[in-house]
């Protein structure tokens, strides 16, 4: 067992060590934290080495830290902020407290009115309770459909559409007594946020997705009033802030402490180096339409205040290609789904997302443009060969690997000659062009 799980281990580095080294414009789970994270959790840890209970001591000092920065770079106020898992685990927790606290006010089943842009690690959470009654429609429709629970992305991930306005006016003119949660995994650190200014009741994130903090944290904003009125997800073991009512609302028991450090470095980082992403987004776009007019689209859907470019290419499949960059060392976002895109025209979703994370700055964007454009036109070509070789390649007749079956032309009044062939003549005619064959997509 010792020395398969050490070969295990081995395979891995020789794997890593394989690959080309990945520049990620797909910021997510495989992103590694920022320098300046890893440099405060490890300076965390260090100072509750030998000292365990000093731990808590540590972490109620950073938490008090994690919640000013959190108010002053994304809104509310300290004591509406509180650390938490990551996105998928606490969605799933809020979904479970929504229904306990729903449920008494005899809504059943509840009511959950989504987009169809949300991510199943959301909205997954209200599709798999039989508790929820899940209703989609579009972001046009949101202001005017009743529900007692919305679930919005602030960023959609397929199209990074940004749905801003779309959850004021939900907010502004939802039925008294529902409740408004805000997904803002691709928002935070990708855009400006200001949790009041949106009027939602609950405002969740991950804090690694596009702020390059603690792989497996998060971040959690409950407006004041719901913080005690909502039952808390959490039973056993007490709040590590016990005198703060958003305190139950934070992961307890025994854990890694340093994450919190990790949070509130990421956030000083984001609030004190991050520049507007949208120039560099522009870089892309010219560079993408300048070198592939009428190949591909760039969806006008996606925010002009984020940092990520999402295409269609025109008549292909896009998985190819993102195979392709994956080998090359471009890390980007493959999304396919079956749904429709009425601004790229097509019945089922196939699109490309690149994004940038705020840390990338002008020469990483012109890496990447120029190793972007450089495989795409060589997949492009690569394509472009191989279908022209399927059509122009002559069938061989069955059991006769002499004989060339080629379409008879129906202009010609005398039959084909049906000697054999000479090998010069043979080699001349498989050059000849032939009538494509016929195939269904």
């Amino acid at each position: 067992m010792r020395d398969r799980k050490l070969n295990s281990i081995r395979r891995i580095d020789a794997q890593s060590t394989a690959r080309p080294a990945l520049i990620s414009y797909n910021p997510g789970t495989m992103t590694d934290p920022l320098p300046a994270v890893e440099r405060a959790m490890a300076a965390f840890r260090r100072s509750m080495r030998g000292n365990p209970i000093g731990a808590y001591d540590n972490c109620r000092a950073v938490l008090e830290d994690l919640r000013a920065v959190a108010s002053e770079v994304l809104g509310g106020r300290p004591h509406e902020w509180a650390h938490a898992d990551a996105h998928t685990a606490t969605i799933d927790r809020i979904a479970s407290t929504l229904a306990q606290f729903l449920a008494h006010a005899d809504r059943s089943p509840i009511t959950v009115v989504s987009t169809p842009s949300e991510h199943v690690g959301g909205l997954g959470a209200f599709l798999a309770d039989p508790r929820f009654d899940v209703r989609v429609v579009e972001p046009t429709e949101l202001p005017h459909t009743a529900a007692d629970l919305y679930f919005l992305s602030h960023l959609t991930y397929d199209t990074n559409r940004d749905l801003t306005a779309e959850i004021r006016q939900v907010a502004a003119t939802r039925p008294a007594g529902s409740v408004l949660v805000v997904d803002g995994t691709q928002a935070v650190g990708q855009i400006d946020v200001d949790v009041a200014s949106l009027g939602c009741d609950a405002y969740l994130t991950s804090a690694h997705k596009w702020l390059g903090g603690p792989h497996g944290s998060g971040l959690l904003y409950l407006r004041e009033a719901v913080i005690e009125q909502w039952p808390t997800p959490f039973r056993a073991g007490a709040p590590l802030c016990p005198e703060l009512p958003i305190g139950r609302w934070e992961p307890r028991g025994g854990q890694d402490f340093a994450r919190v450090a990790g949070i509130a470095a990421a956030l000083r980082a984001y609030q004190c180096h991050a520049k507007p992403g949208s120039a560099l987004r522009l870089r892309v776009i010219e560079a993408l339409e300048g070198s592939f007019r009428g190949e591909l689209q760039v969806l006008r859907s996606s925010s002009p205040r984020g940092r990520v470019v999402v295409f269609t290419l025109q008549g292909r499949d896009v998985y190819p290609v993102y195979r392709r960059l994956f080998e090359r060392g471009i890390s980007v976002k493959c999304i396919k789904r079956d749904a429709p895109c009425s601004e790229a025209g097509q019945t089922s979703l196939g699109v490309l997302r690149v994004g940038f994370p705020w840390w990338a700055d002008a020469r990483d964007v012109e890496r990447a443009v120029e190793v972007l454009v450089t495989t795409m036109r060589e997949e492009f070509r690569r394509e472009t060969l191989a279908r022209e070789a399927e059509h122009d390649v002559p069938r061989t007749i069955a059991g006769s690997p002499g004989l060339v079956d080629v379409p008879p032309d129906p202009t010609q009044a005398e039959p084909m000659a049906t000697e054999p062939l000479t090998t010069d003549a043979l080699l001349l005619e498989s050059l000849a062009p032939t009538a494509p064959v016929s195939r269904t997509a």
